[in-house]
């Protein structure tokens, strides 16, 4: 079974919020070290930010309340083969492929992270795919739940 690094990070606001953002900058380094990495960021549950890191690619999915389908990242940089897939292995060890159009360079992913830490929302510099379908073209978009 592959080795897969695995945090889960709640960024508080107010006065530890700084140090939140320190320890996932520590995380993000030691995640650097592995060749596959599940890392979870979240604002006190939601909204939370995951990423799937396969060496030097890894993909986004963001998650705006439990039970959403969600947005997950799409590189509109990408020069492959469409059917092109990435393997990842997550926390639990289950192994999983994704299109290979999904994933950006793991640096970009972690400033991304690190971006939404700080910011609570979207990164701007990631590319989204509305998976929920509910006509939301950003995470960012406003959305109502419906019972």
């Amino acid at each position: 079974m592959a080795k897969c690094y695995h945090r889960r990070l709640t960024v508080s606001d107010g006065p530890t919020k700084s140090g939140s953002l320190q320890q996932l900058h520590e995380c993000l380094l030691e995640a650097r070290s592995e060749i596959y990495a599940e890392i979870w960021v979240d604002h006190g549950d939601y909204p939370a930010l995951c990423a799937l890191v396969n060496g030097d690619q890894a993909w986004l999915m963001y998650l705006r309340y439990n039970g959403d389908a969600g947005f997950s990242s799409r590189n509109p940089g990408y020069e492959g083969a469409r059917e092109a897939v990435v393997d990842y292995v997550l926390g639990n060890g289950q192994r999983d492929q994704y299109p290979a159009f999904w994933a950006y360079p793991t640096a970009e992913v972690f400033a991304a992270l690190e971006w939404f830490a700080a910011n609570k929302g979207s990164p701007p510099s990631i590319t989204w795919f509305n998976d929920s379908g509910d006509g939301n073209s950003s995470p960012n978009d406003k959305f109502i739940m419906l019972d």
